[in-house]
């Protein structure tokens, strides 16, 4: 992978990209495990104070796992809250989710305009660099001489 860097210089403007916004991305993973830690926990909590039979959350781990899908949008299905409270838990966790997952992605897609464009800036370049001539040289001035 790291080799198809050297290849493609745009694959190397996604990873630059990716490492700028670490601290981004590290407070979005942040608060995706907590969003699922607290969802998960009321979940469960809320369908076990319910008065359903046919309860489907059997453990904490089956709620954080209907916090997953639930968060991320996936929504498999496999387990789904009964409850009317449950249901209001899960529709309030699906729009956090969608809050959490969403809000960072401008700024990571800023910065990767920003170095994707100084990426194009630099490529229009030139090539070769100009040679300078004897002429094009600075003289340098002794510190003592006013220069006019």
């Amino acid at each position: 992978m790291f080799k198809l860097c050297d290849f493609h210089p745009r694959l190397k403007v996604i990873i630059i990209s990716v490492s700028y916004s670490s601290s981004v991305l590290s407070l979005l993973i942040f608060f995706f495990f907590l969003a699922v830690m607290v969802a998960g926990s009321s979940l469960y909590y809320v369908e076990r104070l319910s008065s359903s039979s046919d309860n489907q959350l059997i453990s904490i781990v089956e709620g954080i796992w209907l916090a997953i899908s639930t968060i991320s949008t996936l929504g498999f299905g496999d387990t789904v809250p009964k409850s009317l409270a449950g249901m209001i838990i899960g529709a309030v966790t699906t729009v956090i989710g969608v809050l959490i997952i969403d809000l960072p992605m401008p700024i990571i897609v800023e910065t990767f305009a920003n170095f994707n464009s100084h990426l194009q800036a630099r490529q229009q370049l030139p090539k070769q660099r100009r040679r300078v001539t004897r002429g094009n040289i600075p003289r340098k001035i002794h510190p003592n001489i006013v220069a006019e």
